[in-house]
């Protein structure tokens, strides 16, 4: 039958847009939502679109030889691809990467924000139309076409290698999340990745190349001198951290660096700075929560360079004495108190192994105004709190708390009644928080709480303010918050710059307690200093790097660390619109090599244990599956493997459904066991993995779920996960050594 060469280009070009259409229009929301027109500098990224369509393409035309129903699910996951890249732009102002794949197969995270859409009328739309494209474009489509659209895609690949890259403009509007993966692939198979294979003990290691990093406590005392030192042994401690809050948020401190933010500005936490000890210039030192929480509570650099996070691989205790450990042992109460469930992230066995000794997550809560799988909303999280601060109060003993809240992270936990006319949600969740933490300090004030207690308000990490250009996209999400209450009042604004990883040594300072913490990084942020340090900070989901150096400048790498600048900063104000350009030098690549030596080698180390499970009991009772453990993720090279042994009772009359799932970050599921289970039951389980070569984002979760019944209790005598090498390496895969069920029903 003879072939009509023009209906075949059209149908060749219909195939095209059904790749194309998607990254376009999900690139040009993204803009939109920034207020940014399109400009020369999106071309690289339209170009980047067109591209990958073509190799998406390619992929499609040779699955549809097999099967058109193929090709169109194909071209459905790629749609839903760069949907997943638009909500993590709009949210993170980053492009999504394979390296983050792993946090998908967590309930919690999938739940509480993956599957929440901010647009999905546009996504069913966009969907819709694409299937309909693809299956007309891709009828009777020739192998040649797949070809030629691989044959285009490398000469637009050539073109964009020409096309030279811009510092001044966002990594996302210059490139797609296909090629930027691509490379860091590449580089993690060459070895060009530097991993960090012989330091085994990350302060050493950082404290070797930067001596300066170390606890300096030879600054003049801040305080006045009605507050002496020995006065301040045994006054409680509060550390109330404030999900994703940024500086910039608080109109005073913005101030200091010639900014304003009006949508921004958080009144309430604003008239607690001028009233207290604030910090204008306040570093976090990565994204995520676990990162920043490790920084504030261990007095060390977190992971500067993306890998295994330190409070992972700390769960059971780790390298360092970190700061409620060494309170418990002067004499404290020490508890933790998070709004969100506890498993996420291994908090559940982290916090313990650290030394506090209540530990407690979303299920101490027994009301909310609002709630989701993140957790509940900060308005009951503080109401409650204080009846925590209550009975700690009422006891013999000093305390210190550590409270974490929720609802700025996104989706954000908030009534949906709240103030609706304020846009977009993180704002409302803003405006929420603050008037919590208001009144939250107000009735500290009112238990004459602050009396004899300081409290401490900080941040995790920044959400950033977004629109302002690239660097400082990269500046505002490290842009953290600290204010001090302390006992007695104590008023002054401190432009001088600290960073979470002060703020161990700073407590024990004020304690008069620093004796003690000589292992921790940083300076006390009660003191003067009249000399520079490096500060380090970095940015993984921007792929940025960055530090203030001890000539008061800004070493900053983008891109991932491949375009570099000094820059200048004038009068101190890191967070000024316009910063100096300054030569790089050839001994600010200390940046770098520091970044490296903030990873944990794994290659010394032959045998890694990690325990799954906190509380050997975990009560199920509700027919939704509830995450037993999870949220940890390693990496494991060639001749590496894992290990993982659960023995679990099931006491009670109900009948659940157990669900263990093994998981990385390069495939949707590894292996899968559903296994039913009824009271008087015991299940055995052992397996090992072993990958023929590097794989990243390997973890093992557990869930469960009631099928029959009101509810049963799950007692585990054992659940470990260990990490294996040399001599004795299982055959390749997943290999089931043990699955029974006893007795049998």
């Amino acid at each position: 039958m003879k072939v009509d060469p023009a209906a075949s280009r059209t149908r060749i070009a219909v195939a095209f847009a059904s790749a194309l259409i998607a990254p376009v229009a999900f690139r040009l929301a993204a803009l939109s939502d920034r207020g940014s027109g399109v400009a020369l500098v999106d071309l690289r990224g339209f170009g980047s679109d067109a591209m990958v369509a073509l190799l998406v393409l390619a992929l499609a035309v040779l699955a549809s030889r097999a099967s058109r129903l193929a090709a169109l699910a194909l071209v459905l996951i790629w749609t839903a691809l760069q949907y997943a890249n638009y909500e993590s732009l709009r949210v993170l102002g980053s492009l999504i990467s394979f390296r983050d794949a792993g946090t998908l197969a967590d309930p919690t995270f999938l739940r509480g924000s993956a599957l929440v859409l901010s647009r999905p009328v546009l996504l069913a739309v966009l969907s819709s139309t694409c299937l309909l494209l693809a299956w007309f474009g891709l009828r009777g489509a020739s192998p040649r076409v797949a070809l030629g659209s691989a044959a285009t895609a490398l000469l637009l690949l050539s073109v964009r290698m020409a096309w030279p890259w811009n510092d001044e403009a966002a990594a996302w509007r210059q490139t797609h999340f296909v090629p930027r993966d691509a490379r860091l692939l590449l580089e993690a198979t060459l070895g060009t990745d530097e991993a960090p294979s012989r330091f085994a003990h990350p302060p050493a290691a950082m404290l070797d190349l930067v001596p300066g990093l170390a606890g300096n406590l030879g600054g003049e005392s801040r305080l006045p001198a009605r507050l002496g030192e020995t006065g301040r042994r045994g006054t409680n401690v509060l550390l109330v951290v404030l999900e994703s809050v940024t500086g910039a948020f608080v109109q005073s401190l913005a101030e200091d660096h010639g900014l304003s933010f009006p949508k921004g500005r958080m009144p309430e936490l604003d008239a607690i700075a001028r009233s207290n000890l604030a910090y204008s210039t306040f570093l976090t030192h990565q994204r995520k929560t676990n990162r920043g929480l490790y920084a504030l509570l261990c007095g060390e650099l977190p992971n500067l360079l993306p890998g295994l996070p330190k409070m992972s691989d700390a769960a059971e205790g780790g390298w360092q004495t970190c700061l409620p450990r060494i309170l418990a042992d002067a004499g404290y109460h020490t508890t933790y108190l998070q709004a969100a469930p506890l498993a996420f992230m291994l908090k559940d066995q982290f916090m313990p192994s650290i030394g506090f000794r209540g530990v407690h997550g979303r299920e101490w809560f027994d009301r909310a105004y609002a709630q989701g799988p993140w957790g509940l909303d900060d308005r009951a999280f503080f109401e409650q709190s204080l009846e925590m601060i209550d009975r700690l109060m009422a006891g013999e003993k000093p305390w210190f708390l550590t409270l974490l809240t929720v609802g700025t992270h996104h989706p954000y936990v908030l009534p949906a009644k709240f103030r609706p006319e304020l846009e977009p949600d993180a704002r409302r969740a803003l405006a929420y928080l603050d008037g919590a933490i208001g009144r939250f300090v107000e009735a500290l004030a009112e238990r004459r709480v602050t009396d004899d207690t300081l409290v401490l308000l900080t941040s995790d990490e920044s959400m950033g303010i977004g629109g302002h250009g690239p660097r400082s996209t990269v500046l505002f999400q490290n842009w953290g918050l600290l204010i001090a209450l302390v006992p007695g009042g104590f008023r002054e604004r401190v432009s001088e710059p600290f960073g979470q990883v002060d703020l161990a040594l700073s407590i024990l300072d004020f304690l008069d307690l620093a004796d003690r913490g000589t292992h921790f990084f940083g300076r006390s942020v009660f003191r003067r200093y009249h000399e520079g340090r490096f500060l380090f900070f970095a940015n993984s989901n921007l792929g940025a790097l960055g530090a203030l150096d001890p000539d008061g400048d800004l070493l900053l790498c983008r891109d991932p660390f491949r375009s570099c600048q000094r820059l200048r900063i004038p009068d101190g104000r890191l967070f000024a619109r316009t910063l100096g350009t300054r030569d790089w030098r050839s001994r600010d690549e200390i940046v770098r090599a520091l970044a490296v030596r903030s990873l944990r080698s794994t290659g010394e180390v032959p045998r890694r244990d990690w325990r799954l499970v906190a509380d050997p009991l975990f009560r199920v009772e509700s027919r939704e599956a509830q995450v037993i453990h999870g949220g940890q993720f390693v990496t494991l090279q060639a001749g590496e493997w894992l290990e993982v042994d659960l023995a679990v009772e099931a006491r009670g009359d109900a009948r659940v459904s157990f669900e263990h799932i093994l998981r990385s970050t390069g495939a949707d599921r590894l292996y899968r066991w559903e296994i039913p289970l009824v009271g008087g039951q015991i299940l055995r389980m052992h397996y090992t993995y072993a990958p023929e070569e590097r794989t990243d984002g390997v973890g093992s979760r557990s869930l469960a779920r009631v099928v029959q019944g009101s509810g049963i209790e799950l007692h585990f005598e054992r659940a470990r996960m260990t990490l294996r090498s040399g001599r004795g390496r299982p055959d390749s895969g997943v290999q089931v050594h043990r699955l029974e069920v006893q007795p049998y029903p």
